[in-house]
């Protein structure tokens, strides 16, 4: 049986440790005969992808004894190669532009470019593989295994890399930083649900100061902010994004604070699971929360949630400077009370809703804008303008709602047929709506409104 070690130098290289009869076994799938789901859900064609800023050859050592090399492909502002892991040479929907890949068309053939096919191990053997793939272009800038199985951490040494993502690898244990100790100038990486969730984070992982989004979604349990080391979060002052979702977080750490240029900040469905539907995380550490967070997603349950909250904590919430907060996050959460909080007069800023799989029942979405729109209306400070009148923002004038998503198709559509109620007068009158339809096309017309819902 054939084994091989390496030592990291300066070759421009990927090693990658794979198992079984095909080079990349997809998350969704076991058999690389099946084929995705046309156009819903999650299942769809898993892929690896490397992009560069220049052109260049790729030569891959398969480990079995087989080397192919191939040609980076331009799509007029990259060149790029991948692999996928299924027969199928679509995304998700065959019908749609370029398969669904989404990946430009080949400057020099005028085709869309699709990943490359599988490869296909015929001698038999069961052992890891290792699979070396080496590049000519020294500014590969770009790394996504996208729920491609892996069985071992990858080796990377690409100097240039900027972005690193790797989601659901599934046997990923530990994490050894020095086999990409060779990449300095990451800005971006995110790593989701790589295998058994682990319980610390490594120092070197906080070395990486130039980076400026982090996902570690699923993949370290922070439970516990000191014993997983979680607090040196405050060493990566450039950080502008955090998600850290799925990790058992149950406090608003302090450190977030330690971040000047934070602006958006996801730790949804951190703990329902674990620790039941409300009251976490806390906001005890802290008296205010980051002003430059825009974005701070708590009570969204996100792709993965249980959407068992009922509550809007607004006990938690009130009075936490809430004022920069643009967006309204309540995805997957079909147990939330539709009771509105408070606090959402503390929120100038508020441009977005989003209450995508929120409503899958007729009562829930009728009930969602009713409550909206009565919220709206009745309090004293709304005016149909931008401003307030005591002269802030108007956040509820130019709000966006979404409740509806095509790809997720399970919201139900507000009852009743979208015109103008009897009474109203644009810029005068709401007049006196009486369906839900009737008073969203209230809020379109003397606020601003856009809203997303399912079509007739």
């Amino acid at each position: 049986m054939l084994t091989r070690t390496y030592k990291i130098d300066n070759t421009n290289r990927v090693v990658l440790y794979m198992k079984g009869e095909y080079a990349f076994k997809s998350l969704y799938f076991s058999n690389p005969q099946q084929t995705p789901a046309p156009t819903t859900g999650s299942d769809h064609n898993s892929t690896i992808r490397f992009q560069s800023s220049s052109p260049g050859s790729v030569t891959v050592d398969w480990d079995d004894g087989n080397v192919e090399t191939f040609q980076m492909q331009n799509n007029g502002s990259s060149y790029i190669i991948g692999w996928r892991c299924l027969d199928a040479d679509y995304y998700k929907n065959p019908s749609s532009t370029g398969g669904g890949w989404g990946w430009g068309i080949d400057q020099s053939t005028g085709q869309y470019i699709k990943p490359l096919p599988n490869h296909h191990y015929t001698d038999g053997e069961t052992r890891e593989r290792h699979i070396i793939i080496t590049f000519t272009c020294e500014d590969v800038y770009y790394f996504n295994s996208e729920t491609v199985t892996m069985w071992s951490f990858p080796i990377l040494e690409l100097p240039a890399l900027q972005t690193l993502a790797m989601s659901y690898t599934s046997y990923i244990n530990e994490i050894p930083f020095v086999r990409i100790s060779k990449v300095k100038n990451l800005t971006s990486l995110n790593f989701t649900s790589l295998g058994n969730k682990l319980q610390f984070i490594p120092d070197s992982l906080f070395e990486m100061t130039g980076l400026t989004s982090l996902a570690i979604s699923g993949v370290f349990n922070l439970s516990d902010p000191d014993a997983s080391n979680f607090r040196n979060i405050k060493k990566l002052k450039k950080l502008k994004s955090l998600t850290a979702t799925v990790c058992n977080i149950t406090t608003y750490i302090k450190e977030f604070n330690d971040l000047p240029n934070l602006e958006y900040l996801n730790i949804s469905n951190a703990n329902l699971a674990y620790y039941g539907a409300d009251g976490v995380p806390t906001f005890d550490e802290i008296s205010t929360i980051n002003p430059s967070i825009k974005i701070m997603n708590v009570l969204g349950a996100g792709y993965s949630g249980s959407g068992i909250r009922t509550s809007w904590m607004e006990n938690v919430f009130a009075g936490k400077g809430l004022e920069n907060l643009t967006q309204l996050l309540i995805d997957y959460q079909n147990n939330l009370t539709l009771v509105l909080p408070e606090y959402l007069k503390e929120m100038n800023s508020l441009n977005y809703i989003y209450g995508l799989n929120s409503f899958k029942s007729q009562s829930r979405a009728d009930t969602w804008v009713n409550n909206l729109y009565s919220y709206m209306t009745n309090w004293e400070q709304v005016t149909m303008t931008n401003k307030l009148k005591n002269g802030k923002r108007n956040q509820f004038y130019g709000l966006s709602v979404s409740m509806w998503s095509s790809s997720y198709p399970y919201d139900y559509r507000p009852s009743g047929i979208y015109q103008a109620p009897s009474g109203f007068v644009k810029g005068v009158s709401n007049g006196n709506p009486t369906t839900p339809m009737e008073k969203i096309y209230v809020m379109q017309n003397n606020y601003a409104h856009s809203w997303n819902i399912r079509p007739a």
